[in-house]
């Protein structure tokens, strides 16, 4: 900051709004690319929770269960288990009673949480209720 005030104290008044017009329109472009990088990241983290969020499904159609860690997608799911774009470190994935947690511990908090899906038994239940709705739904003969 203090080498810009010197060169632009040497400049002539019109120069200098010249320079310092420069100055500004470049903090203000610069600015701009910062904000559409972190937007792309963002994106790109969402893309790579979306992806392991099929691996981690194909695994549990596959084995009855969620992995204990990522790693057990590689090779058969994934060709290798990304990682949080914005720390470069592993992702964090924790498996719940009820499905999987899986976030970016980056300064957007991207999550995703998978709850498991329906018994068949469930499956099975909601559609007699289905049924029955149907029959009590229709007008008596």
């Amino acid at each position: 900051m203090g080498r810009r005030n010197w060169i632009l104290g040497r400049l002539s008044s019109t120069k200098r709004s010249y320079v310092a017009g420069h100055v500004i329109a470049w903090e203000v472009i610069r600015e701009q690319l910062e904000s559409l990088l972190a937007e792309k990241i963002q994106m790109l983290q969402r893309l790579d929770l979306f992806r392991l969020a099929v691996a981690l499904e194909g695994y549990r159609s596959r084995h009855g269960h969620y992995p204990q860690r990522l790693a057990a997608l590689v090779p058969e799911f994934l060709e290798e288990v990304p990682l949080d774009r914005f720390t470069m470190l592993a992702l964090s994935y924790r498996r719940t009673e009820k499905g999987y947690q899986l976030s970016s511990d980056g300064p957007f908090d991207v999550k995703l949480q998978m709850p498991p899906r329906p018994d068949e038994s469930d499956a099975q239940k909601t559609d007699a209720q289905k049924t029955n709705m149907q029959k009590t739904d229709a007008p008596p003969p």
